[in-house]
């Protein structure tokens, strides 16, 4: 084949889609030359395409523009992480304040909104443990992502056009919910991809501020919309918002993808050559390479049953249960309860949500604190007061401005508590199987958080009908309460932060090694071929599906891990470390841990948003078609099984391809169709059902994977601030979502709700497009190596002892191979399950889900027969419960320093406290408000350290490899909670009032507190996440450096052939 000279620049396409490769380049000093060589064997072709492909990284590195450095940079994967949620919570936060009155329009009763709550929280439990577990698989986060995307907007679209038929709605509310599983399990998974362990918290407090973005502009945002420019608009600035989105997606360059996928490919291509060579054993030809033996260590990889039997991880799993429980409770029930005591309009509800999402913008505070002191100080601390409020938002006679004052704290609350769990998820990741598997750990809390969303509107909706505001608010006071032991006794302190951290650079040094030893092995080969091997030496061709995949490895990653010293990528030859690489401002940018958290926060806000613009129409809607309240529930519990499905499918194919940003887009994509389905089918309840279903896909596919991605970027130190940055966007679309609903419904129209979610899920489908994951292509490297040095271990064990010295004395490869890499270890779902520390997170993801989504269907329908609230103001009260969310960046920095156990304990003994209180009859609507901002607060407090739990679980159980799965266990819980919710929330308050509803919300949260205090990480389970996030990033440098070697040797042994 001939060699064209070299010389030739590369582009951002060129480095994305299949760089021209260094192998068909004539090194400088033969420049003009061009020569014609024989095709190499297949064992050998396979191994020089793989030497080749690392190589090119080296060399194409050197003249990658600023646009390629911009894509892969982490601050613009953050930023496209934190645009995700906003934009899907965003989308969230429109809906969910406009699905009360659609409900009530179609005639239907409160539950029938409780259904629209559940149909998210399904897709949401659905998508997140798919998208995790695949997401982790395949070491990509992009596709799925991509695929959320894609759900979203189906769901803007379907709710939209289906505001008449209420099945429409559930569809497209659970396509909504697989969006969000997708957007959350990977969009944290990514970040946990690019961040080290002292970096993750506060990354995922700046991602939560997208989400509290979303969900503080959605509510009073879908108001102003549906009131001005028609019914419609909501949903079309939506889409518009979600092709937004989708371009950031598409830009985006994973900066882990490229060096996992080349390890693996590594590792299959050794598989061949000793398959190759065992067949010609009897018949050895002089020359024949000899690949180095095996190691017998056996992989260590993030495990269901790893991730499940850590306490950590399942108290981070309990606080986003708790989180979504809280909030989603509310959703349904606070919009009827304005309009009905305070004769509110739907843009004044709207306004009142927003006191439940501003405060959610401390998320990057509570991220730092729980950096630098552990998790669990902030979250318990966060969720007692999130009780208390709660219980005191129920006060009957409470006046509007003590409601909107107690939905500020219970928003600040909550991102207290919820920021340092998404630090605990990724530091538990890290422990338990060395980073490999951030999404699946972020599938669980999206899984759990899911259960919450379902459980919440159904029991608040139920509690709210039959016993009023104050046995709602009791509900989710007891809820609060059950999940604060849990807290105390097992999130991360200070101590185990540190730990932490220590585990990110162990993980980063043992990668390096692992690229080292590659990169040794190829050198050796080159060596130690004689005249007659050379001979056949050519430039291999490398497949397509490489040349697309494997050339920015290292840049990727120096772009997003050059802070950390273990994850600096270094010459093994010379010992010295590589020259910086001159990429453009726009990759660095894109493969940044900053827009990472950004994204994933967008991705938290676009999801929420456009469910919190939805959420609060549904009860109305079901009204509207003459159904009962148990319609509304349905909707809800189509979402929560969308988000349960997406869940587990997101986060095991995440893992399995080590790519978080394509089921991100696959679920933002089921997003835009819940929408637009919701929006076309508003008179038909059955497409209100499909729309419903996706949008819980979508929610369940970014959740999932968007906190996988924080898991995968960030250290343990600093996981839970960068969550609790991301559930600021989470915040922001829950705030913002339901007032921006009824003012849009009021002012523009019946569907501008939904257009405007549109236009939210296309901007969050833009920064998604656009974000390059930092570990993604390690990991795939490291997968590939390690898989033929499996394959070559066998093949060595089979040739016996004669021949492998026979081998050995011919080629000397004994006394000169490479130091052997550890197998890294597998994460499974056995491991996560059986892990107490991921049980407990997953058990508090599922009672926040259940808090908030057993008041959404029921608060609605409250706050307008007792206060005579238009949705308008419905949704301005609902902001209540959002605005103080903006404390998870707090909660995920004192989560970060101190460990998830305390804050998250005590947040949730106040969360339930509030819960109960908040039903209390006769409460003014200021005591409302300001109960509900205690809620909030306290959710964002107690879940965001649950997040880190699953990353630090993912970790000890795996390697890191498995983040997506265990997040989509979280978002499988959390859809769980989001199906139970407004299931029961919704039938008990039909049955008996709104204070029996606040009290089993309330009781339930109480429950949960013993795990949280026994089993999440404390301040010395922090410091020891940190640790095993070290140790696994020592580990996959050091693969990675292996493979360079391999690359340097082979580049010099096609010099001698061209020579």
């Amino acid at each position: 084949m001939s060699i064209p000279s070299s010389g030739h620049g590369h582009n951002a396409g060129d480095l994305e889609q299949g760089m021209v490769n260094t192998c068909n380049e004539n090194p400088s000093k033969h420049d003009g030359d061009h020569h014609v060589a024989p095709r190499l064997s297949s064992s050998a072709s396979g191994i020089e395409a793989i030497s080749v492909s690392v190589n090119t990284i080296t060399d194409i590195s050197k003249n990658v523009n600023r646009f390629t450095q911009f894509r892969s940079s982490s601050h613009f994967l953050s930023f496209t992480i934190g645009l995700a949620f906003f934009v899907d919570l965003l989308c969230y936060g429109i809906i969910m304040p406009l699905t009360p009155f659609i409900v009530e329009n179609l005639g239907l009763k409160s539950t029938a909104n409780g259904a629209l709550i559940a149909c998210y929280a399904v897709g949401l439990l659905i998508s997140s443990p798919i998208v995790g577990s695949i997401s982790d698989k395949l070491v990509n986060r992009r596709l799925p992502m991509l695929a959320g995307l894609v759900a979203l907007m189906l769901s803007m679209i379907l709710f939209m056009e289906a505001l008449d038929h209420f099945w429409l709605l559930l569809i497209s509310r659970f396509c909504a919910g697989l969006a969000g599983g997708t957007m959350m399990t990977l969009g944290f998974a990514l970040l946990s991809d690019t961040y080290p362990a002292n970096q993750l918290g506060v990354q995922m407090g700046k991602v939560m501020i997208g989400h509290t973005l979303g969900m503080m502009a959605g509510p009073p945002l879908g108001g102003i919309l549906q009131d001005h420019l028609g019914v419609k608009a909501p949903y079309v600035f939506c889409l518009i918002l979600i092709a937004i989105d989708l371009c950031a997606r598409l830009l985006i360059i994973e900066p882990r993808s490229a060096k996992v996928k080349a390890i693996k490919e590594y590792e299959k291509q050794l598989e061949q050559e000793r398959q190759k060579e065992q067949e010609n054993s009897n018949d050895s030809i002089n020359g024949t390479l000899v690949c180095p033996s095996t190691p017998k260590k056996a992989p260590k990889l993030s495990t269901l049953k790893g991730l499940l039997t850590s306490k950590r991880l399942v108290t981070a799993l309990f606080v986003s249960f708790l989180e979504a429980f809280l909030v989603a409770a509310l959703e349904p029930i606070l919009p009827l309860y304005l309009e009905k005591r305070f004769h509110l309009s739907e843009t004044l509800i709207g306004v009142v949500f927003l006191a439940l999402s501003l405060p959610t913008f401390i998320s990057p505070i509570a991220g730092r604190i729980s950096d630098k002191h552990g998790a669990k100080t902030l979250s318990v601390l966060g969720i007692v007061l999130c009780a208390v409020f709660v219980m005191l938002l129920g006060l009957p006679h409470n006046p509007l401005w003590a409601i909107i004052l107690l939905l500020v704290l219970i928003g600040a609350t909550g991102s207290m508590y919820i920021t340092p769990v998404l630090g605990e998820i990724s530091a538990v990741v890290r422990v338990t199987g060395e980073g490999d598997g951030f999404a699946r750990a972020f599938a669980m809390f999206n899984m759990c958080f899911s259960i919450g969303m379902v459980a919440g509107p159904l029991l608040g909706s139920l509690v709210y009908q039959e016993g009023g505001m104050i046995w709602a608010c009791a509900l989710i006071t007891i809820v609060i309460v059950l999940i604060l032991p849990l807290a105390i006794f097992f999130m991360g302190d200070k101590a185990q932060k540190l730990k932490d951290q220590e585990q990110y650079e162990k993980d980063m040094l043992e990668e390096e090694q692992k690229l080292s030893q590659i990169e040794e092995y190829r050198r050796r080969q080159m060596k130690q071929g004689d005249d007659d091997d050379l001979s056949q030496v050519v430039v291999a061709t490398i497949p397509e599906a490489d040349s697309t995949k494997i050339p920015h490895i290292f840049e990727a990653d120096r772009a997003t891990l050059k802070d950390p010293p273990s994850a600096t990528y270094k010459d093994s030859s010379s010992g010295s470390p590589n020259d910086e690489i001159p990429q453009s401002r726009l990759t660095r940018f894109r493969s940044s841990p900053n827009f990472l958290s950004f994204t994933v926060g967008l991705a938290v806000f676009v999801d929420l948003l456009c469910y919190g613009i939805i959420m609060p129409l549904t009860p109305f809607i079901v009204e509207r078609l003459g159904l009962k309240s148990t319609a509304n529930g349905g909707l809800i519990a189509c979402y929560a099984v969308g988000l349960l499905i997406a869940s587990p499918v997101a986060g095991i194919i995440s893992d399995k391809i080590a790519n978080r940003r394509l089921p991100m887009i696959i679920g933002l994509i089921a997003l835009l169709l819940a929408t637009i389905l919701f929006m076309e089918a508003m008179n038909h309840f059955w497409v209100l059902l499909i729309s419903r279903f996706c949008a819980g896909l979508a929610g369940g596919t970014m959740m999932t994977l968007g906190f996988a991605l924080l898991s995968d970027t960030y250290p343990a130190n600093q996981l839970g601030a960068e969550m609790g940055k991301v559930m600021v966007g989470q915040s922001l679309g829950l705030m913002v979502g339901p007032p921006l609903g009824g003012v849009l419904q009021d002012k523009v129209g019946e569907k501008a709700p939904y257009v405007f979610c549109i236009i939210l899920i296309a901007i969050d489908l833009a920064a998604r497009l656009s974000i390059i994951e930092p570990r993604g292509a390690k990991v795939k490297a490291i997968r590939k190596f390690q898989k033929q040095q499996l394959q070559q271990q066998k093949e060595e064990e089979e040739k016996g002892r004669s021949q492998s010295e026979k081998m050995d004395s011919t080629f000397d490869v004994q006394t000169s191979s490479p130091s052997k890499p550890s197998v890294a270890k597998t994460t499974t779902m056995r491991g996560f399950l059986t892990n107490k520390r991921l049980l407990t997170a997953l058990v508090v993801s599922f009672m926040q889900a259940f808090l908030i989504a057993a008041l959404e269907p029921v608060l609605p329908l409250y706050l307008e027969s007792r206060f005579g609230l238009s949705k308008t103001q419905i949704g301005v009260t609902f902001l209540a419960i959002s605005i103080p969310t903006f404390v998870s960046p707090i909660a995920g920095w004192f989560s970060d320093k101190h460990g998830a156990k305390i804050m998250s304990g005590v947040a949730i003994a106040v969360c339930a406290t509030i819960s109960i209180v908040i039903g209390i009859p006769g409460l003014p609507l200021w005591a409302i408000v300001l109960f509900l901002v205690g809620i909030g607060a306290t959710c964002a407090i107690y879940i965001t350290p649950v997040l880190g739990e699953l990353s630090a679980v993912v970790r000890v159980t795996g390697d890191g490899d498995g983040f997506a799965r265990a997040f989509a266990l979280f978002n499988m819980c959390f859809s769980l909670g989001m199906v139970a919710g407004p299931l029961l929330g919704s039938a008990i308050y039909q049955e008996t009032s709104f204070l029996w509803t606040c009290v089993l919300i309330g009781a339930a949260t109480f429950l949960i507190l013993p795990l949280v205090f026994m089993y999440m990480g404390g301040k010395a389970q922090k410091q020891r996440d940190q640790e095993q996030y070290e140790k696994d990033m020592y580990k996959q440098n050091m693969v990675l450096n292996q493979i360079q070697e391999q690359n340097k040797q082979l580049q010099q042994q096609q010099q001698q052939q061209i020579d």
